[in-house]
């Protein structure tokens, strides 16, 4: 799963720079334009020269927790915009038949309003899954934080 994340992420990003960065082995990371429906933008993390096991932990860890944030935004995103797609169109066919019936056909669009009961209903249906990917987004944060410390404690003992 985090190789495919990888050549994914690879596809994001500029050929030509993916590679200059490889070749020359510069020490920085290069961030790609957001996905399409995940809306984040992958990190592709540089490689220090003579890597440690500390670092490769580090660097790999940052990449799984990536992997795993992408895969639950594309996941969450595409049931929004599916379930926002069935309300509107639900909502609309609903309004157009009432409008017909009155000889008020010019409500094309959803109010604010009319949405807002979307938004409600969505974030109430899904509040348990937010709350989890919420713990575990702090673990996942919380344990790189230790790491990067640990990281610097290293590379200042060198």
């Amino acid at each position: 799963m985090l190789q495919d994340f990888i050549s994914n992420l690879l596809q994001g990003l500029d050929h030509k720079t993916v590679v200059q960065a490889v070749q020359r082995q510069e020490d920085r990371d290069y961030v790609g334009p957001p996905h399409p429906v995940s809306k984040l933008r992958p990190v592709l993390y540089c490689t220090a020269k003579q890597e440690t096991p500390l670092q490769a932990a580090h660097r790999t860890s940052l990449l799984e927790t990536q992997s795993w944030n992408q895969n639950y935004w594309l996941q969450h995103n595409t049931a929004f915009e599916k379930e926002k797609q069935a309300f509107i169109t639900k909502k609309l066919s609903e309004k157009y038949s009432i409008a017909s019936r009155h000889g008020n056909e010019d409500q094309l669009t959803l109010t604010s309003e009319e949405m807002a009961e979307f938004y409600k209903q969505f974030l109430d249906q899904n509040f348990d899954q937010h709350m989890q990917y919420n713990r575990e987004w702090y673990k996942r944060n919380f344990k790189h934080i230790i790491m990067a410390a640990k990281v610097w404690i290293e590379s200042k003992r060198r």
